[in-house]
């Protein structure tokens, strides 16, 4: 245990510090009633399994030439090979999924080239070759939508008409009054071989089908052999099955789904094994919920699968999510619903229960499952729907993002629905578009195991995210606007690091870290500071360098709040602080290579008086691992009259 009292000066020592992190940012707080292990403000910060901070690992390039997605697996130097960077997506990644069969591996891509004036959707493989499907989107689409049914990618714009990419990586589109599927409703029995099928013609022609026969003489299926053309939706085709084969008094029968699909559909989505999906015609209520037909997305019944949530007054529905068992969440503005989607139930009969009536979700690709629970970007900051079904309804409780939602402030005005999110390796990653900017360019992190934001990361432009799974690995893929999709290197083994995984494909990036506001838990008295002592490790092959700085009295300025632009440390309102606070401890220090655990402590004597103190510890590129942060410094006499 340190000495608590100098006996030559006569002075109590005071100690300050944090020896874990894991509390996480809480920039939205006054600087010295930050909760001890959290800190001021992360930049490209990381938590590591024991709450100690770390940089964020890298993002490399998969499209062009690459030679192995899996970038642990590659023994070349990626970073000098020059080939495997060339990208050949030309314009923004507008959208993207992750299509999955038992045949292909793909990420389906909404690319828009604006300089071309083409707007394609593409398929990317896993090695990074590139497709393009036949299919199109508007270019006047706000975003794109895919939803997997089945082995058919289906996607939308909002604009067009309903599309899918089949198996074989092609696009095809949907024309309604085709027979799509036939719908055995009495399987029969004693059949000695497959009956013919005959489909009357009634409004269209064409449409022939192929009857398989199962145990018992059943007919099992009826596959459609050509789906015609022509017929109504309203008055479906009669479908007779011939009796010239059966011995016995059970007779089956079938009936005919005809193509039809909203219009101008988007917010696709698959739950329950079917699409559901709202439409972008200003003629249809824009809280109406459009629902296909199970295992077919071709087949709709707008008018009698079509279902109306809430209670009409004009709240649009922004966003629709699969949830668990048969519950499907719909977002609206200013509300969420919570709908019982039992196929063995008519949908008109769903069940549609309101969870909340004061919190509403503002941009789709935020809405993230994680675990149990629901996460979404509201007007107000990242909502949990846990929290808010814990509480009455008119109860709203906290945001999620409540300790950084001085962040959220500096979103974008008008462009908080571009931005996008994920969850993956037990964080929930949310990019948004900030201080101006009109495309998502801050990522902010959500820490499920350590409860707490790890700070905001910058570099990054993703306007969606998927996670991946080519050859049974999961990996966390993005989208950006250069054209790029881009893979993060969280999941390498420490022991397989080096530096070149702490890059953003080739560019450096800084990490940041401001702590808390120390006094020595001593709010009357000024303090002299006696020492601080910093421990860091590095466990790369490569020297590390890190700056440390320290800030004094922050929480008397008025702004309450710093941004980092490199080391010049500014207010909310862009005035410079680094002349009038920040004051330089030691720039580029060296920690040695290969495992080294480092003590780097400095004398505060000289630093002058303070009320309380901040520290900054920095790097302009590799990784920063700091444990933790210890300080003392000596109470002064209080002052009774000023």
């Amino acid at each position: 245990m340190p000495i608590q009292e100098n006996s030559q000066l006569d002075d109590q020592i005071a100690f300050d510090g944090d020896v874990s992190f894991s509390g996480g940012q809480a920039s939205n707080v006054r600087k010295n009633t930050i909760a001890e292990g959290a800190y001021s403000i992360g930049k490209n910060t990381d938590f590591d399994t024991f709450g100690n901070i770390v940089s964020r690992k890298g993002v490399a390039q998969l499209v062009g030439d690459v030679v192995d997605s899996v970038w642990g697996d590659i023994t070349t130097n990626w970073e000098s090979t020059s080939t495997v960077w060339t990208a050949s997506l030309t314009g923004s990644v507008g959208s993207i999924a992750y299509f999955d069969t038992p045949t292909i591996e793909k990420i389906v891509v909404a690319e828009s080239d604006t300089s071309g004036g083409t707007y394609k959707v593409k398929i990317v493989g896993e090695t990074g070759s590139i497709a393009d499907t036949g299919g199109t989107f508007s270019s006047t689409a706000d975003s794109v939508y895919f939803a997997q049914l089945v082995d058919r990618m289906y996607y939308c714009d909002g604009v067009g008409n309903l599309a899918y990419i089949d198996d074989a990586s092609v696009s095809q589109s949907i024309t309604a009054g085709k027979v799509t599927s036939i719908e055995v409703t009495d399987t029969g029995s004693e059949f000695s071989q497959a009956p013919d099928v005959t489909i009357s013609s009634g409004t269209g022609l064409g449409a022939t089908a192929d009857s398989v026969l199962g145990y018992g003489g059943k007919v099992q299926r009826i596959d459609v052999t050509n789906a015609g053309s022509g017929y109504s939706a309203d008055e479906p085709p009669l479908v007779s099955i011939s009796h010239s084969h059966h011995s016995g008094s059970h007779y089956a029968s079938a009936v005919a789904h005809i193509s039809q699909t909203p219009n101008k559909p988007k917010l696709l989505i698959s739950h329950t094994n079917r699409l559901f999906c709202t439409s972008a015609d200003t003629a249809v209520p824009s809280d109406t919920l459009y629902v296909s037909d199970i295992l077919d997305g071709e087949s709709w019944d707008t008018i009698g699968n079509a279902i109306r949530v809430g209670d009409g007054t004009g709240d649009p529905i922004t966003a629709i999510a699969s949830w668990y068992s048969y519950n499907l969440l719909v977002f609206k503005e200013r509300s969420v619903w919570v709908i019982e989607a039992n196929p063995a139930v008519a949908v008109a009969d769903w069940p549609i229960k309101l969870i909340n009536n004061r919190v509403g979700c503002v941009a789709h690709k935020t809405v993230q499952q994680v675990g149990s629970d629901v996460f979404f970007l509201a007007s107000d900051g990242v909502r949990s729907l846990s929290t808010i079904e814990s509480g009455a309804q008119t109860d709203v409780s906290t945001p999620l993002s409540a300790p950084i939602n001085d962040q959220f402030k500096q979103n974008t005005d008008g462009f908080q629905s571009k931005s996008c999110s994920a969850f993956y390796d037990k964080r929930y990653l949310i990019s948004v578009c900030s201080n101006g900017i009109e495309v998502p360019n801050r990522t902010y992190v959500y820490n499920t195991e350590q409860k707490s934001w790890s700070g905001f990361w910058t570099g990054w432009q993703p306007n969606d995210f998927a996670v991946t799974g080519f050859s049974g690995k999961t990996r966390l893929q993005f989208g950006d606007q250069t054209g790029k999709i881009f893979t993060w290197l969280n999941f390498i083994e420490l022991n397989d690091e080096s530096e070149s995984f702490y890059l953003d494909q080739t560019t450096t990036y800084e990490t940041e870290l401001v702590t808390r506001a120390y006094n020595f838990k001593e709010i009357y008295a000024p303090k002299t500071g006696y020492q601080v002592e910093f421990d860091l490790d590095n466990e790369l092959a490569q020297d590390q360098q890190i700056s440390f700085f320290l800030l004094k009295n922050m929480d008397g300025y008025e702004s309450q709040i710093l941004q980092e632009n490199g080391y010049e440390v500014q207010s909310e309102d862009n005035d410079d602080l680094t002349q009038t606070f920040l004051d330089e401890l030691e720039s580029d220090v060296v920690i040695g290579n290969g495992k080294r655990h480092f003590v780097k402590g400095f004398n505060l004597l000289s630093k002058g008086k303070f009320e309380d103190i901040q520290f900054v510890v920095a790097t302009d590129s590799g990784r920063l691992s700091l444990h933790s942060v210890k300080t003392s410094a000596f109470p002064d006499t209080i002052n009774p009259q000023r």
